[in-house]
């Protein structure tokens, strides 16, 4: 089911975020309870935004000294408030923080993407205080026995980016999570010919065109203001050993321990390979926990046998009347307030304040430090956490240990128990 997307613009300086996924590119941090993967034809959209880029840019200065707990690390240093944030979004799962179950997933992609068909589906997207969304179709097609209260929510990324103000410039950080170009790659790794290297959907993973590097780097673009453009040539990697920038990536350099340490899997099963990045998401936590699930409109398993004649139905396993089955949601607030309907819309709104960290730099010793050295120590905080369990040997744990951000959610039923519209295109 392919799914398109269009890319709206707001003037209300918002940070809207709608995100395709692949069921490929998995993520191998924490999992939310629920069950299921989406199927059938889904109604309604999901956005994410976050109102404080123009509080952000407008800042005299987004430092400030901070100390947090990350599950069982002391994180120290230098916090600051991204004045854009930026990447290639693929998925986006709500999480119920219960270790050990899956995430439920409110956005996917098409099916095509599934069998191999594109190696990265999903939109790139930039928010920053001029504002810009993304919207896409709302996914969320499952039923849950648990009824999770949902606590947190996962950002999967093939790329992101962030700009700090820093040392009188504006430093546009991007970290990729897979290697580009991404054909060699997979000729390498994966074994593939050199004939199907060269299919167009190898060469459109090549997601930032002109460029190339290895997962998990960190490229910098520095620039005199925060409105000029970074083009492929602007971006430098940092030489850890010489702490300068350099357009030949050097043999010290800086990187993502996990993405740079953990592998992607090739998956050839199905005759064309798809690409599993175990990738490292963002995350969030949600202060207002809500539930959000669907019950099928024909009876438990609907979707797949048919269990009544027609929609709220009782009888078990009948053949299925002239109504497709369909998704009925109920949505609780934190409040216990209770709402229902068939089409389902969601709005998440982001917090990105103090998101980013220099390590071990106080804000008393910025003005003795040269720039390159103040980059060597920045992180995007969720990438730290990843970064830091890896290197101790940990794994997995809660989404709340790894977040830096909060969200909080506005979710819209309507329809009652009628069937739903045809569904919107983005």
């Amino acid at each position: 089911m392919s799914q398109s997307l269009r890319i709206v613009l707001v003037v209300s300086l918002l940070f809207f975020i709608a995100i395709n996924c692949d069921r490929d590119n998995k993520d191998d941090g924490p999992k939310g309870d629920g069950s299921g993967e989406s199927n059938g034809t889904h109604y309604g959209k999901v956005t994410l935004r976050s109102a404080d880029f123009s509080a952000l840019f407008l800042k005299t200065t987004s430092e400030t000294n901070c100390a947090k707990s990350m599950d069982i690390y002391r994180l120290e240093g230098t916090c600051l408030s991204p004045v854009a944030f930026g990447g290639f979004a693929l998925k986006v799962d709500l999480l119920s923080d219960i270790a050990g179950m899956p995430g439920s997933r409110i956005l996917s992609l098409d099916e095509d993407s599934q069998s191999g068909g594109v190696i990265f589906p999903g939109s790139a997207f930039k928010f920053d205080s001029v504002g810009g969304s993304l919207v896409g179709n709302n996914q969320l097609t499952e039923v849950y026995s648990s009824k999770p209260d949902f606590k947190g929510m996962a950002v999967d990324l093939a790329y992101r980016t962030f700009t700090v103000s820093l040392k009188g410039k504006y430093v546009t950080v991007l970290i990729p999570s897979y290697p580009q170009p991404f054909s060699s790659f997979a000729e390498y790794a994966c074994g593939i010919s050199a004939d199907e290297a060269s299919q167009s959907r190898y060469q459109a993973a090549d997601l930032l065109s002109g460029m190339s590097f290895q997962r998990g780097d960190y490229l910098f673009c520095v620039k005199d203001d925060a409105t000029s453009a970074c083009s492929a040539s602007d971006y430098q990697w940092l030489d850890t050993a010489s702490m300068s920038l350099t357009s030949m990536r050097p043999a010290n350099v800086k990187q993502s321990k996990y993405l740079s340490q953990v592998g992607i899997a090739c998956n050839g099963e199905q005759g064309r390979y798809s690409f599993n990045l175990k990738n490292a998401s963002i995350y969030a936590t949600i202060p207002s926990p809500f539930k959000l699930y669907g019950d099928y409109s024909h009876g438990e398993g609907s979707t797949e046998y048919g269990s009544a004649d027609q929609p709220f139905g009782d009888s078990q396993y009948a053949p299925s009347g002239g109504v497709t089955p369909y998704v009925y949601y109920t949505y609780t607030n934190n409040l216990g307030n209770t709402s229902n309907g068939t089409e389902l819309d969601i709005n998440l709104n982001f917090t990105f304040s103090d998101s980013i960290v220099i390590e071990g730099v106080r804000t008393g010793d910025l003005i003795s430090k040269t720039l390159p050295e103040l980059l060597a120590n920045i992180h995007e905080i969720s990438l730290w956490v990843h970064d830091k369990k890896y290197a101790g040997g940990v794994e997995g744990g809660f989404s709340s240990h790894y977040a830096a951000m909060t969200a909080s959610a506005t979710v819209t039923l309507s329809g009652g128990k009628n069937p739903p519209k045809a569904k919107d295109s983005f």
